[in-house]
């Protein structure tokens, strides 16, 4: 009498079943191991200027900067040329907070097309006025756009999204004054914290801003360098303060030296890696609240876990 031999055999469903549970189960420690991140920031390519970036997995935006633009309609103008399309093709349709570090043509340049291509909620400034007809083209799209207005200094808060927060650590409430440039000692200078993950936004601040500061920035993860790699800013007290792990210069061709090779000596005796819009294109740093993943345009760079 021959063995019935089925009841060996494995059933194909049963089979099907383990493999789409294992595949499952797969996915599920993939997702736990790399969880989704929580704060995207770009540093966007707008030549000899900043522009950056926030977004939050629920959707919040901020943007700091909009870069360079000529005095005339008809001049090269970042925000219209790299800042709108590329809130576009991330499908971005309104902007939670605007800040303008300072009002330096390379920094509000592009601000005026912004606001007149998006809806913004609140605009964040630091209150000094300004002559230029960037600024003023700014101040006129952001009342049309009946945005809300504040005057940023030290101490100051804001949520952007449910995981991160955005400290105002400069201008304090006594402005600088003479010092080797006022405006960009009282540059807007923001602490973004998401999680265990800080970034810092130095705006265009020197040595005497940064020294101000020594008592007021943590260790951080991020520097967006100051002033574009000045050889006024990124001093030794202040690296050896905050001592980022990866240092973003937002810099174009330009006639002043930028970035100064002391300061980049500076920043790769602190182990820094830099890097460099004018070199590397766009760098886009995503968190997960717990390591950050940097990734540029033109050249794959790193991904960096937080100690401990």
């Amino acid at each position: 009498m021959l063995k019935d031999k089925s009841k060996n055999k494995p059933d194909p469903w049963a089979r099907l079943f383990f493999a789409l549970a294992a595949l499952s189960l797969g996915f599920w420690l993939i997702r736990c191991a790399w969880p989704e991140p929580k704060l995207r920031v770009t540093f966007l390519d707008v030549g000899q200027g900043d522009s950056a970036v926030l977004e939050t997995s629920d959707g919040a935006v901020a943007l700091a900067d909009a870069g360079p633009a000529g005095e005339n309609e008809a001049d090269w103008n970042a925000g219209r040329r790299i800042v709108v399309p590329y809130l576009r093709r991330r499908g971005i349709r309104n902007i939670d907070l605007v800040f303008l570090t300072h009002p330096h043509s390379d920094h509000v340049g592009g601000m005026a097309a912004v606001l007149n291509a998006f809806p913004a909620r609140m605009v964040v400034d630091i209150g000094i006025p300004h002559p230029s007809a960037q600024y003023k083209a700014f101040l006129k799209a952001a009342k049309l756009r009946k945005a809300s207005f504040v005057t940023a200094r030290r101490g100051q808060m804001f949520k952007l999204g449910r995981y991160t927060t955005i400290r105002v650590l400069n201008p304090p409430e006594r402005l600088f004054r003479g010092t080797r440039d006022d405006i960009n000692n009282n540059s807007l200078v923001l602490l973004v914290e998401c999680d265990q993950i800080r970034i810092l936004l130095a705006g265009d601040i020197e040595a005497q801003a940064e020294a101000d500061l020594l008592n007021f920035v943590p260790k951080i993860d991020l520097l967006k360098v100051p002033h574009h790699g000045s050889r006024f800013g990124s001093t030794v007290a202040l690296l050896s303060r905050c001592r980022p792990q990866v240092a973003v210069v937002s810099v174009g061709k330009n006639l002043f030296g930028h970035p100064a090779p002391e300061t980049l000596g500076r920043l790769a005796f602190f182990g820094a890696q830099v890097l460099r819009t004018d070199k590397h294109g766009a760098v886009t740093v995503e968190t997960n609240g717990r390591r950050l993943t940097v990734r540029t345009m033109i050249k794959p760079a790193a991904t960096h876990p937080r100690p401990g």
